[in-house]
């Protein structure tokens, strides 16, 4: 895809623009970590409000360097949605994403929406008819 603009924040994270409008947003200090926004306005969409997750952001992990159990879903796959302590089941992405529970006990408390992404891949890339949160941009 072409990119027709790019910009540092102050943050130090790195974002891309594309032709269609949407963005691709690295989080500060890591290439591990990417947010992608459908309307690309990260000012908007609130980046440090975890119940932005799954409705106007969603969270994507590029992880070639570990394998360590945890990052099985993730580890060598490429570009990925964020699949950190994944057990492998629906269940666990839907109760993470739509409780906003987080899957591992040493998380952020709004990380749990971050697994909408993964469970959106799940469903061929559609939204689930049962999601609970209005997807905007």
């Amino acid at each position: 895809m072409k990119i027709i603009k790019t910009e540092t924040l102050s943050d130090g994270s790195y974002i891309v623009y594309f032709p269609d409008g949407s963005a691709l947003r690295q989080a500060a200090h890591t290439t591990r970590d990417w947010i992608f926004l459908p309307g690309g306005n990260f000012q908007k969409c609130d980046y440090d409000n975890g119940n932005s997750y799954g409705t106007c952001m969603f969270h994507f992990n590029f992880y070639p360097v570990s394998t360590q159990p945890r990052w099985k879903h993730n580890y060598n796959k490429g570009f990925e949605p964020w699949k950190y302590y994944w057990d492998g089941t629906k269940e666990q992405l839907k109760n993470a994403c739509y409780n906003n529970q987080p899957i591992y006990e040493a998380s952020n408390a709004n990380i749990g929406r971050a697994y909408c992404t993964a469970l959106i891949q799940l469903n061929g890339w559609k939204i689930p008819k049962d999601y609970p949160y209005k997807v905007s941009y």
